[in-house]
């Protein structure tokens, strides 16, 4: 089964669905692949309004990819939908928890920078293999 991925200048992206009965979450999200990052993670950007952060469960362990680390909270029993080539969802994982990323603030100017939603190396290579064509990304099962 294939999941073909949308390329932008910015990066490939994955059209998915995550949802969350601990938020009554149940939301289309763009996921970046990203090679780079040991797990998959949730933007809270994606999250949608303003987040209080002292109700959540903080990680043990900072999230860790080729760019650095990141401190990260935790949202639990999350599914995660792909949507297929063949235009059908079908649920990828259960996740008993997902990092929720917070926003960095600039030093300079002082706004809030979001990161993106991604599917790191937990996903990619153990679930989903990764491939690269000429004119195309997708993953497959």
């Amino acid at each position: 089964m294939q999941f073909e991925a949308r390329i932008t200048p910015d990066g490939a992206f994955i059209p998915a669905l995550i949802t969350c009965n601990e938020f009554s979450l149940f939301r289309h999200i763009y996921f970046l692949i990203d090679t780079g990052s040991a797990i998959s993670a949730l933007s809270s950007k994606d999250l949608g309004g303003d987040i209080d952060y002292s109700s959540f469960d903080k990680k043990s362990e900072a999230a860790i990819g080729i760019g650095g680390s990141l401190e990260c909270y935790l949202i639990h029993e999350v599914k995660l939908f792909l949507f297929t080539a063949e235009e059908n969802w079908i649920e990828l994982t259960r996740f008993d928890s997902m990092c929720l990323l917070p926003p960095s603030i600039d030093l300079l100017t002082k706004t809030r920078i979001y990161l993106p939603s991604i599917i790191g190396r937990d996903i990619l290579g153990t679930i989903l293999d990764l491939y690269y064509l000429k004119d195309k990304i997708y993953l497959e099962i």
